[in-house]
């Protein structure tokens, strides 16, 4: 939502080269575009950035989904082999760095601001098997599915209140770099709060007492142990008959792709005809 509030709209349409606005005629319902810069800041069209509608393609604002393909491959191998707080961290600060350049890189290039998004979509592809990893070791069986809703919906909340946050930002004196500098500094104080509370296991975490400690380790203990020097069989499991002869073993993958691909579809096409 911040794309729409960092492009000057009014200088992308005066430098269109769509004919079929040169025939355009007002009316009482659909007014004449501002061509005054004056009068189109008033009317809220305060961006700063000259992006033509070319530059601001579907393509754009997808970049973090096909990077995130590519992360998400391997990102779950390194939590559990080497632990999925720093993982998960790490991507973190990947999020909050890229955001705090992203308003100076936007000015200086477009081109720049495009790379930011593919590297926080890298981070964006680690998320999920980091908190898969997670899960595996805090979780037991029967708690792991509620808490795999926990987490996704917090996705579906975050994005209900991050564009009525973005816009009011858009608004305030600072104008659309706020919007990049508060996402930023929320995602500080995440980094934070996981660097104090946040550990790989229960029996590494002071704040748990030694009761659920136990509990943990009797029920969720030898999983994780196991899962940590396991080899998946990627080509049996891809490959096995089961998998591909019925449409239940392929609804994994299919739910998979189908929530990246809503997730940031809904966001990326939101913003796309909204400066159309």
């Amino acid at each position: 939502m911040a794309i729409p509030c960092m492009v000057n709209t009014t200088i992308a349409v005066q430098n269109s080269s769509s004919s079929h606005l040169d025939n355009f005629e007002p009316t009482a319902r659909c007014g004449r575009i501002v061509e005054d810069s004056a009068a189109a800041q008033e009317m809220g069209y305060q961006g700063t950035l000259d992006w033509s509608p070319s530059m601001r393609s579907p393509f754009f604002f997808s970049s973090t989904f096909y990077s995130s393909l590519v992360s998400v491959l391997f990102v779950g191998y390194l939590a559990d082999r080497f632990g999925p707080k720093i993982m998960l961290l790490g991507a973190s600060l990947d999020f909050l760095i890229m955001s705090y350049l992203a308003p100076s890189l936007a000015s200086h290039s477009y081109w720049a601001f495009f790379g930011t998004r593919l590297v926080m979509g890298l981070a964006e592809g680690a998320v999920f098997p980091c908190l898969n990893s997670l899960a595996a070791k805090w979780f037991p069986p029967t708690e792991k599915s509620t808490m795999a809703a926990i987490y996704t919906s917090g996705i579906q909340i975050s994005s209900a209140f991050s564009a009525p946050i973005s816009a009011f930002l858009c608004t305030t004196s600072v104008g659309w770099p706020s919007i990049f500098y508060f996402f930023a500094t929320a995602g500080l104080v995440w980094v934070i709060l996981g660097l104090i509370f946040v550990t790989n296991s229960p029996s590494k975490n002071k704040f748990v007492s030694e009761r659920e400690k136990k509990f943990l380790e009797l029920h969720v203990g030898n999983n994780a142990k196991l899962a940590k020097n396991a080899k998946m069989p990627w080509k049996k499991l891809l490959f096995s008959k089961e998998v591909l002869a019925t449409p239940e073993g392929l609804r994994p993958y299919a739910v998979l792709l189908f929530n990246l691909a809503f997730t940031d579809g809904v966001a990326c096409f939101v913003g796309y005809f909204v400066m159309q």
